[in-house]
């Protein structure tokens, strides 16, 4: 199955197993960034040629967390969504989600 942006997903495949090892992985990889992030600062020719994509790294890192809780969280969807922090990743989810459902409905 080729996945595209056009496509939706049948949302019985991720199920609570699955949606958990996502999450895991999600933080794995946030971790990873954020070393990288760190790595990168620490050099001060390179904090201040790159300082705003070092700052691009860390909202990067707080969404993808944000997803994982998303992931692992069992509480209603729509409270899943009100849980997240970073204003523009919640509208940009909730406007997803309550798309795909009018599409299917």
């Amino acid at each position: 199955m080729k996945m595209g942006h056009d496509v939706t997903p049948d949302p019985s495949v991720i199920d609570g197993v699955l949606a958990a090892v996502l999450a895991e992985e999600l933080v794995a990889l946030t971790g990873q960034l954020s070393d990288l992030a760190y790595d990168l600062g620490s050099n001060p020719e390179t904090l201040r040629a790159h300082m705003s994509s070092i700052q691009l790294v860390d909202v990067i890192t707080q969404a993808q967390i944000a997803i994982a809780d998303i992931l692992r969280s069992d509480a209603p969807i729509e409270d899943r969504i009100a849980s997240i922090t970073l204003e523009a990743l919640g509208q940009r989810i909730g406007d997803g989600y309550r798309k795909r459902l009018d599409v299917r409905n």
